[in-house]
């Protein structure tokens, strides 16, 4: 018993000396388990650290460079409002508030309109000039965007193009014999706002097409009223044969509005009536020639969403480009003036395209062109074109209140005219009514030409812009400036970016932040780069010294150094690419100087040419009624009588009509029929 008691005590010294070393071991193992975590996380949370304090003073770098963007009508429209499209940004592409401040001068620096607006945390503002605002033939336009006192500004001067007044001429027929009258109605209304022109005397004049000195113009003056100029002529006994047209001319404070109308003088040949009934009548056609070629492969493509697009709708687009990330502007145009305008980047070889919506006044409606632009390059390019039908908001429609069914001929017909607006209320409007006996010919066309010999020398169009090709002769009492400097060409919207300037500045205040960096900066960021390395070799070497080892302490170390490494870098060289898309190419108008109205270069506009018309005895539509002016009162109501010729035929009620902001044209047929009406109930057969 007791040599098992020494052995015992001896197991229990041997204990004694062995418990020490095992919880040494482990005290070092939980030592270097925390140090290692510990580390890691003073690691990260230095790098952290620093990468937040250094984004935070770059943001403040960044937002002391808001970049301006301005984008709208590189001229503005009298009659429509120009809208201007403003957004603040700062270099990395994040909207910023800004305070704006919108100066409208003339050309010497007086003040014409001033007003302030404030841009939201979305960064976007449109202002607008009115579209009655009285302006002078040019104005300066600045735009200021303030934002923690530093100030961007964009300053440009922009023609003022008057609201000018657009005629449109109607003859009484197309096909006259010497010794006829000859019965025009001229209808001028402003382009934008469908005013009438001041009464006021208007120039008609009447000249052969084919110059010849022997021929003399016809001219006299006729008085308008309400926007409407009517009058006749009558055709000398010996007039020529041939192609002549009618041209009338009107002034006003706006300028020079011209109209014409060709038609056609015809003699009848020395036949008997026998004869004209036994006659053969043949229109001879000829095969066209394409003079032109189409492009290969477009450049982008639009495509737009519906057909026809309802009264106030947007715009909406597919657009698909061939060069990806290229600025691109969609523009609007209604008349050749700018109504609305959107900004995008372009994406190449997509299925889907890009889908744009383009934004534009409710009153704007017609047929709207819209043109796409890229602004990549120094000037403006234009890639594609489309144009859509966008129905009006405000509509003018004339119907006849008591028609009947069927007239007999001879009959007087008397009808009440009713004009309603868009809502099916009556409204006061200004009418020109006629009434034109209806034909069946052989293939009727518009210019009412025939060619009575197919060996006749063909003839070339030319579409609009086309310079090749020689014009046919035209009487130079018939040529207008204004006509010869028409051009089908569109002006690209004005764009203002400063981000090549902003991107330059926010580029030198980097490198003076880095050059003025202290010695903590730069021992924060050596700590952060190469400190995540050491803690990899830290845990390498406790691993070989058999302290502690796992693979918790590979996880920790790994991350932490892989975080520290990426933070560092950055640290390193905060210098990096803007995220808010490419700086786009600036474009304004160019505005030529002088004292006048400012006009953009005539270009040559090739006319369609006309093909040549042979004699020809062909009968022409008869014009039973003809009144060029007709006022309806505040009822909208007015009434018209006329009296049928004899004889079966169906002949076409044509109205056209304008009134407070709105134009309209109707036509309705009126049947004369002689046959005695059955009543199917007691005739079945």
């Amino acid at each position: 018993m007791l040599r098992s008691f020494r052995r015992f005590l001896k197991y229990r010294r041997r204990s004694a000396r062995k418990r020490p070393n095992v919880a040494a071991r482990d005290v070092r193992a939980r030592y270097a388990n925390w140090t290692v975590g510990a580390v890691a996380g003073l690691l990260v949370l230095i790098s952290s650290g620093g990468y937040f304090c250094q984004r935070r003073q770059l943001d403040a770098i960044a937002a002391g460079h808001p970049r301006l963007i301005v984008a709208g009508p590189s001229r503005i429209q009298s009659g429509l409002a120009a809208r201007y499209a403003i957004e603040t940004t700062a270099i990395d592409g994040r909207p910023l508030p800004a305070e704006i401040e919108v100066v409208i001068s003339n050309t010497d620096g007086e003040m014409i309109k001033a007003f302030k607006e404030k841009v939201g945390s979305g960064g976007r503002l449109t202002i607008a000039i009115p579209p009655d605002m009285e302006l002078p033939p040019r104005v300066m336009l600045k735009v200021v965007a303030v934002r923690d006192g530093v100030s961007e500004q964009m300053e440009s001067i922009l023609p003022v193009h008057p609201d000018r007044f657009n005629s449109r001429l109607a003859l009484d027929r197309a096909v006259y014999r010497p010794g006829d009258t000859v019965r025009f109605r001229m209808l001028t209304l402003s382009d934008f706002g469908l005013k009438e022109p001041p009464d006021g005397k208007i120039t008609c004049k009447i000249a052969r097409l084919a110059f010849d000195f022997a021929v003399s113009p016809l001219q006299h003056i006729v008085e308008s009223r309400r926007g409407i100029a009517a009058g006749t002529f009558a055709l000398p006994d010996d007039l020529p044969d041939g192609v002549y047209a009618l041209s009338a001319t009107g002034m006003a404070s706006e300028g020079k509005y011209v109209a014409s109308r060709k038609f056609q003088v015809v003699r009848r040949k020395p036949d008997s009536d026998a004869a004209d009934a036994d006659r053969t009548w043949a229109t001879a056609s000829r095969e066209s020639e394409t003079v032109a070629e189409a492009m290969a492969a477009a450049e982008a493509m639009l495509i737009p969403a519906e057909k026809v697009f309802a009264a106030g709708a947007p715009l909406k687009f597919n657009v698909r480009a061939i060069e990806a990330k290229r600025p691109l502007v969609a523009a609007a145009f209604f008349k050749d003036a700018l109504v609305g305008q959107t900004r995008f980047l372009g994406a190449a070889n997509e299925r889907a395209g890009r889908d744009i919506t383009l934004h534009i006044d409710d009153e704007i409606g017609g047929t709207i062109r819209v043109a796409l632009f890229d602004f990549g390059g120094e000037r403006p390019t234009l890639l594609a074109e489309r144009c859509v039908y966008r129905q009006p908001l405000r509509t003018l429609k004339v119907q006849p209140a008591d028609a009947a069914e069927r007239y007999k001929p001879g009959e007087k017909v008397k009808l009440t005219l009713q004009a309603t607006d868009e809502t099916g209320q009556p409204v006061p409007a200004v009418m020109s009514a006629s009434v034109e006996k209806l034909r069946q010919t052989h293939g009727r066309d518009e210019t009412n030409q025939t060619e009575a010999s197919p060996d006749r020398t063909p003839t070339k169009d030319f579409s609009p812009g086309d310079g090749g090709g020689a014009r046919p002769p035209v009487d130079p009492a018939l040529r207008d400036a204004d006509i010869d400097a028409a051009t089908d060409e569109l002006e690209p919207p004005l764009i203002f970016d400063n981000g090549e300037k902003v991107w330059s500045n926010y580029a030198n205040c980097l490198a003076e932040y880095q050059t003025q960096r202290t010695v903590f900066w730069d021992t924060l960021t050596a700590t952060s780069f190469f400190g995540g390395m050491g803690l990899v070799v830290m845990v390498l070497m406790l691993g070989l010294m058999r302290i502690v080892s796992g693979l918790h302490l590979w996880v920790s170390a790994v991350g932490a150094t892989t975080c520290c490494m990426i933070l560092g870098a950055i640290l390193t060289d905060p210098i990096e690419t803007p995220s808010g898309g490419e700086p786009v190419a600036t474009f304004t108008a160019n505005v030529p100087q002088g004292d006048g109205p400012a006009k953009a270069a005539p270009a040559p506009f090739a006319p369609r040419a006309a093909a040549p018309i042979a004699e020809t005895d062909r009968e022409t539509t008869e014009t039973v009624y003809w009144n060029p002016l007709l006022i309806a009162g505040a009822d909208g109501t007015t009434a018209i009588e006329f009296e049928l010729p004899p004889g079966d035929a169906t002949y076409l009620l044509n109205v056209e009509s304008h009134g407070e902001g709105r134009a309209g044209l109707d036509r309705m047929e009126i049947v004369a029929d002689g046959a005695p009406q059955v009543d199917p109930k007691t005739h079945p057969q």
